[in-house]
């Protein structure tokens, strides 16, 4: 009975403690909200910490999930967005993990979720912002909260238009529009993207004549004036534009909840002043904005970085205010601040989409520096204007990649250390599950296998971005930083090259060519004619008739081709490395002519390849981190060959026994070779060879590449940690892909490298079967001689030209500069094979003529006595 009773009381102490704990967590809560002052925050942190030791019941969980929301929303208004997130990330995933769902009726929709979604985009984390976004829409659905639905459809629909996926956005609002006729706010917003994203498609009839759907008018005579306004910055008519922009902020001043809003009015302010040629007005507004988002800054003055935090809208105030300075070096300032606030937002974001969308935004202000510091060279002798150059340009290219292979490296120097084994662990499971949401086919109301697949993304997410906080403050020197210019002088003199590395703007393409001795910079006009000839070079591979049928027209525009990227300064340098940008990315340069001719032979024209061995890279901090690995030449082929099929490559199974014949290979032929031995074996190898099926891909589709039961898609290729020291992609267009600024092709070749291979041999455009078996033939005979990809690849393309069993009209670059080699440049040993036959050779000569010698003349002559 004691025993009872002894038990009973502590079960009534703890559920009194219980109902304690929640009450204190509810008063903690309502003292924190009466005051939501900077002290009050650290007192509710350390509250925080104590109460989370504590929780046990299900009600002191939706307590302290109602208090972090709260403080969420405090740190949303005062501007600090990513402890926002982090503490709205917090109250999401313990509302699911206690699935308070399942005994409380808590909104956590309307409370956590469509704030959290709207941080993601004011912070440019745009595919978690879109995830976010379509989860809670769905969760909204399957609860028919129609408001909510219609409040997600005006959140995506303004994620897409600042995307510039206008269609995407229309299609999203019209769909909210049929929702939304009991919310006529929501409804104007919805009308509003509407309109906005048709006038940028230059359908204006449309968007003032309508959506074309049948809802009720609203009148409203503010949406009628905001759509004039678009209208009338789109026309050009700026003075009407002011005049209706000065009217809007009448009503937008009443309705202003953050300072934000104000610095984002007061740079589209900024932008009419611009545009109407009164800089000082524009200033003016700029300085405001920025004074809004800083109480303390002063116009005199640039803003410490320390002050600065994740906010897209720092980076329009200052790149505007960079575009009205008169002296080069204070815009140059200017722009330094947009890229620290956007290196300080790319920072927070995990997913690769979202890091590629934020990188082509620095693409222009890139462009701008570059021009910058072009203007001031050509008044200077020093090159320090053209080191300064070449470093925008190389921040702004394969950072992705850079970044990538500065995980791994960090990894390779401490591989126990468990964060960084967990961080590539947590991205794999991100690209996994990627690869998933992009397979998963639009789906049938109730149905939506996407939706867990984006909730599941989301919390890899989150915890990559606290484990690589982690990470960051563990280790502080990773990621790159800067060319390291002793360093390329030194490898550019031993390997007798010069490095020819382009930025394709929207106005120029800047050329600089470096050599151990000399730095140039160049910028060639990006006008019509120029992006006309560069897309008409490139489709001239686009089959093999095009060149065939025009030859002449061919010799012309490769000779013209070869002038206009201003390739005569590498002339006297037998080797070459080539870091192509933008729509360079697909031309072969080895096809180029240095010279004109009128011969229609081919083996008879002065291709580049004729005198110089010419390699690409990404950027020249890759180019000098791809050094050759000294290992065995162990090659695993990947040949599904497709027999009996319309698909078939009849002529790989000839490639396969060639190669056999020149590398010690393992070889998964016709059945065997499936997607899972692929990358079961693919680590064990120094070689992979993958002689098949590829696609460049499309909008919707990643390129891909064919096994004989499956297909490899490119979000795939990232969760890979290999390391060989070649790949040779024998298939269509494996270095096509949709191009990313800066960043190059979303293709296969890109693929292999973020797995960890440093050097790739691949295509760029549809090949022919029986010339790429014999071109991969002619390549392995000369590779395991010379051990030398770079040379091979040029030794395979001179050899077949120089072929006289193949006719003229196979010998259009068509079918020989398909392939280009991406690594390093590499000295070709000489085979001693040779040497060691001659010297054995000659020693048997020189034995036996001594031993000749000696039979004739080497007795001892016997003496005559006197």
């Amino acid at each position: 009975m004691k025993h009872a009773i002894l038990i009973l009381c502590i079960i009534l102490c703890g559920k009194l403690f219980s109902q304690n704990l929640e009450e204190r967590i509810y008063t903690a809560t309502e003292k924190f909200n009466a005051t939501r002052t900077t002290e009050a925050l650290t007192t509710l942190d350390s509250e925080i910490k104590e109460f989370e030791e504590a929780l046990k019941s299900k009600d002191d969980y939706l307590a302290f999930i109602n208090l972090l929301i709260n403080k969420a929303y405090y740190l949303e208004k005062t501007h600090h967005y990513q402890s926002a997130i982090s503490t709205y990330e917090k109250a999401w995933e313990l509302y699911k993990k206690e699935k308070i769902a399942t005994v409380f009726k808590y909104d956590i929709i309307e409370h956590c979720l469509i704030n959290l979604g709207v941080l993601y985009h004011k912070t440019n984390n745009y595919t978690n912002a879109e995830n976010t976004i379509k989860y809670y829409t769905a969760l909204a659905q399957s609860q028919n909260n129609i408001k909510q639905q219609v409040v997600g459809a005006v959140n995506l629909a303004n994620l897409y238009q600042k995307l510039g996926k206008h269609n995407l956005a229309i299609e999203i609002a019209h769909k909210g529009i049929q929702l939304s006729i009991k919310h006529p706010v929501e409804q104007r917003r919805l009308r509003q993207i509407t309109k906005t994203s048709q006038l940028t498609l230059n359908e204006s009839r449309i968007a003032m004549c309508g959506t074309g759907l049948h809802t009720p008018p609203i009148p409203f005579r503010f949406e009628d004036q905001q759509i004039a306004y678009n209208a009338a910055m789109q026309n050009g008519d700026y003075d009407k534009g002011l005049k209706l922009f000065r009217s809007l902020m009448q009503y937008w001043n009443n309705t202003l909840t953050s300072a934000r809003e104000l610095a984002k009015l007061k740079h589209e302010e900024a932008k009419i002043y611009l545009l109407l040629g009164r800089n000082d007005e524009a200033k003016k507004a700029l300085h405001q904005g920025l004074s809004a988002l800083l109480p303390n800054y002063h116009k005199n003055s640039l803003p410490e970085t320390h002050t600065l935090f994740p906010e897209n809208t720092f980076i329009d105030l200052f790149d505007a205010l960079a575009a009205l300075q008169e002296n080069p070096e204070e815009a140059l300032e200017y722009y330094d601040l947009s890229f620290y606030v956007s290196n300080l937002l790319s920072s927070q974001i995990t997913s690769q989409e979202a890091k590629l969308v934020e990188l082509a935004s620095n693409r222009r202000r890139s462009e701008n520096s570059i021009a910058l510091l072009y203007q001031l060279q050509i008044h200077s002798e020093n090159s320090i204007y053209t080191q300064r150059a070449l470093q925008y340009a190389e921040n702004s290219k394969a950072f992705l990649l850079k970044e990538n292979l500065s995980k791994k490296n960090l990894l390779a120097r401490h591989p126990k250390d468990s964060l960084l084994i967990k961080e590539q662990q947590l991205l794999k499971t991100q690209e996994q599950l990627t690869s998933k949401l992009i397979k998963t086919p639009y789906s049938k109301p109730g149905t939506d296998y996407a939706t867990p697949l984006r909730d599941s993304l989301n919390s890899v997410n989150i915890a990559l971005r606290r484990l690589q906080k982690s990470i960051k403050t563990r280790y502080t020197t990773q990621g790159f930083t800067g060319i390291d210019y002793n360093s390329l002088k030194e490898n550019l003199q031993q390997k007798e090259a010069a490095l020819v590395t382009y930025f394709y703007g929207n106005k120029h393409i800047y050329q600089f060519v470096l050599t151990d001795k000399s730095l140039d910079f160049k910028a060639i006009e990006l006008d019509k004619k120029t992006i006309s000839a560069i897309q008409s070079f490139i489709h001239l591979f686009d089959n093999a008739s095009v060149i065939n049928n025009d030859v002449s027209g061919y010799t012309h525009q490769a000779f013209t081709m070869y002038n206009t990227l201003q390739l005569e300064a590498i002339q006297l340098k037998k080797n070459i490395v080539i870091i192509p940008d933008g729509l360079l990315n697909f031309i072969p340069f080895e096809a180029l002519l240095s010279s004109e001719t009128k011969s229609s032979n081919f083996n008879k024209m002065p291709f580049l390849v004729r005198d110089h061995t010419i390699v690409y890279n990404s950027s020249v901090d890759l180019y000098l981190k791809s050094k050759k690995q000294n290992t065995a030449n162990r090659l695993l082929g990947v040949f599904p060959v497709f027999e009996g099929t319309d698909q078939a490559l009849e002529f790989t199974v000839n490639e396969a026994k060639r190669i056999e014949q020149e590398v010690d290979a393992k070889f998964l032929m016709y059945n065997s070779a499936t997607k899972s031995s692929f990358l079961e074996h693919a680590s064990q190898y120094s070689i992979l060879h993958l002689s098949t099926h590829a696609s460049s891909g499309n909008f919707i589709v990643p390129a891909h590449i064919e096994f004989s039961d499956e297909t490899l898609y490119l979000n795939e290729l990232y969760t890979l940690n290999i390391s060989p020291k070649l790949v040779v992609l024998s298939a269509c267009e494996t270095g096509i892909g949709k191009l990313q600024k800066g960043e190059g092709p979303m293709s296969l070749a890109r693929g292999f490298s973020y797995a960890g291979a440093k050097n790739i041999l691949f295509s760029l455009w549809q090949i022919s079967d029986a010339s790429t078996a014999r071109i991969m033939a002619l390549f392995y005979k000369d590779y395991s001689n010379s051990e030398s990809a770079s040379y091979a690849n040029r030794q395979s393309k001179l050899k077949y030209l120089d072929d006289t069993g193949i006719s003229n009209s196979k010998k259009s670059p068509y079918y020989w500069s398909a392939f280009v080699y991406y690594g390093s440049l590499e000295t070709p040993h000489k085979n001693n094979t040779s040497y060691i036959l001659i010297g054995i050779i000659s020693i048997l000569i020189i034995v036996l003529l001594l031993s000749i010698f000696k039979r004739q003349y080497g007795k001892r002559s016997q003496r005559v006595p006197s």
